[in-house]
């Protein structure tokens, strides 16, 4: 049997709102980009949303609106999407990595203090991997600008809807994503002034004169939005399956001393990310899954420049982290297919 790492749920044509678009000819504009922008500003508790093209559009869009200006330092994740530094380079600012706590995952709290009072950055940008998102002490919120990379935890966020200390949200649509609208991205906050900014800057569609203000194309097409409408009807079944699934896994997990799972509370996965003693065992657990013909991933890749910058947490994360299928289309069958492998293969490198 195949069990392929992540596979996207079915697309038809004949759903309601991408049959629409396609009839009405409205892929670029059209009714599905407002009634979406709408519902994922409900759905996360905030007044309102701005739509874009992707999350790395997403990312630029809010350091520009959170008024970081060039050449300032941004602290990223060492271990994250490279699309979260690409976006710090193109607003025109300095990365500075941060460690990552090993349990969770998320920025290292003590490394991030540290680097505040050593490098003074303007904005920390926090991931929430594999669905995880973290909360810091007062003290973090009290000196500097936190931005939610949230792309991995839009089903966390529908599901315990809580106003975080964050200045601001943003999230990504890409399939594996957890809200699938092929591609797409959004940017949230409370503050009225950073929304308003954020739609100002996002696309010059109603500009008919040069203001001096710098703006992007970085709209989302009304087609995307057509087919985030028709995946928000599924979201419930998603959560429900990824619980299901998860307590499979989790009960195969008891058994062993040498691997666990990064979780949390207030958590739906995105992800299934186990992690082990060592890279070795974790290498073996990889080559073997594989050759079963389940699909299993490396999920962190450690950023730095490895001859100037050296943080044990995300380095580690790399070396011994690695992820099985997790999705609401894994079959029963393939399901008891990957349980069995995952029990034979961790005795196997337990031995």
């Amino acid at each position: 049997m195949k069990v392929p790492r992540y596979r996207m749920p079915a697309l038809s044509l004949d759903s309601h709102f991408l049959k629409n678009a396609i009839e009405s000819k409205q892929l670029a504009r059209g009714e599905s980009y407002e009634r979406f922008r709408k519902i994922i500003a409900d759905k996360l508790g905030f007044k309102s949303s701005v739509l874009c093209s992707n999350g790395f559009s997403a990312i630029q869009l809010a350091i520009e609106t959170l008024g970081i200006k060039k050449s300032k330092i941004v602290v990223p994740a060492a271990s994250t999407c490279m699309a979260i530094v690409n976006a710090v380079r193109a607003s025109g600012n300095v990365p500075i990595y941060c460690d990552l706590e090993l349990e969770t995952a998320s920025l290292d709290s003590k490394k991030l203090h540290d680097l505040i009072l050593t490098e003074n950055p303007a904005l920390a940008i926090s991931p929430a991997h594999f669905g995880l998102v973290k909360e810091y002490d007062q003290e973090i919120y009290q000196v500097i600008k936190i931005l939610e990379d949230n792309a991995q935890a839009f089903l966390s966020d529908i599901t315990y809807p809580v106003r975080r200390d964050s200045y601001a949200r943003i999230y990504s649509f890409y399939p594996t994503k957890g809200l699938n609208a092929i591609d797409g991205g959004a940017f949230v906050s409370h503050e009225e002034y950073e929304m308003n900014k954020c739609s100002n800057i996002s696309n010059y569609d109603a500009i008919r004169n040069d203001d001096g203000v710098i703006r992007h194309n970085f709209r989302m097409n009304n087609v995307n939005c057509a087919v985030g409408l028709d995946s928000i009807d599924g979201l419930t079944v998603s959560i429900n399956r990824r619980n299901e699934i998860k307590s499979v896994y989790s009960k195969v997990l008891e058994n062993f001393d040498n691997v666990t799972f990064i979780d949390g509370p207030k958590t739906i996965l995105q992800k299934f990310v186990l992690r082990f003693a060592d890279e070795k065992s974790r290498n073996m657990f990889r080559v073997k899954m594989i050759n079963h013909g389940i699909g299993a991933s490396n999920e962190l890749n450690y950023l730095p420049p490895k001859k100037r910058l050296v943080l044990d947490g995300a380095r580690e994360l790399s070396k011994t982290t690695c992820s099985i299928p997790f999705y609401e289309t894994l079959s029963d069958q393939e399901l008891d297919y990957v349980t069995d492998k995952l029990n034979k293969v961790l005795k196997a490198i337990s031995d």
